[in-house]
């Protein structure tokens, strides 16, 4: 089991942290590790990709000083009593961020050129015609940012390409969101590109 974690953004109480994993088989992770109410779950998933995710998402989560018990609501998104929480997987890493008084969200995507096989699902026609969307890297990034910032709002069903749109990426990176009874809304995120994947963040102060 090898694994490293990486401290990526940490500010008053907001943290994001990821950690990447060479995966040599379940039997090579410790359990011991779980406690006794994520050993059920991690029992009843199905194939050895999810259960090497959830492990490594429970290891990374114990490297938060906010440690405390991952519940899920009934759309499957992860909570927590005291605090938010968003996590993100893509191949073997896991992203976490977390912020006490804020809602968060994170996104890792590595880049793949089958993206393109999608794009129609999350690329709004005013995106298509600004934004460089032959480029997989760019495609990959306006689906991070909207991955992450679905996360962050928490609202069921909100349209990937009617209801968010990426106005700038850059020096400044703007997304627009639909918000219901209050129209366009402006939200900002930011990111970080390495050599192979994308990492996308974003939080709302509280009111």
């Amino acid at each position: 089991m090898q694994f490293e974690i990486n401290d990526i953004f940490a500010h008053g109480d907001n943290q994001i942290k990821t950690l990447s994993y060479s995966h040599q088989g379940i039997s090579s992770l410790n359990i011991d590790l779980l406690n006794d109410e994520d050993k059920v779950r991690f029992g009843k998933l199905g194939c050895e990709k999810r259960k090497a995710e959830f492990f490594f998402t429970r290891v990374l989560w114990q490297h938060f000083d906010a440690y405390q018990r991952i519940s899920y609501n009934e759309n499957g998104k992860p909570f927590l009593s005291n605090g938010h929480l968003s996590i993100s997987h893509s191949k073997n890493i896991v992203a976490i961020s977390y912020g006490k008084h804020k809602s968060v969200g994170v996104d890792v995507e590595h880049f793949n050129p089958k993206i393109k096989r999608i794009q129609r699902k999350f690329v709004s026609e005013k995106e298509a015609k600004q934004l460089n969307i032959d480029n997989e890297q760019v495609l990959t990034t306006i689906w991070s940012i909207k991955e992450a910032i679905y996360k962050m709002m928490g609202i069921p069903g909100l349209s990937f390409k009617n209801e968010m749109e990426v106005r700038l990426i850059g020096d400044e990176n703007i997304i627009f969101v639909l918000i219901p009874a209050e129209g366009w809304k402006p939200y900002r995120f930011e990111r970080l590109v390495y050599p192979d994947y994308i990492l996308t963040y974003c939080e709302i102060a509280p009111h």
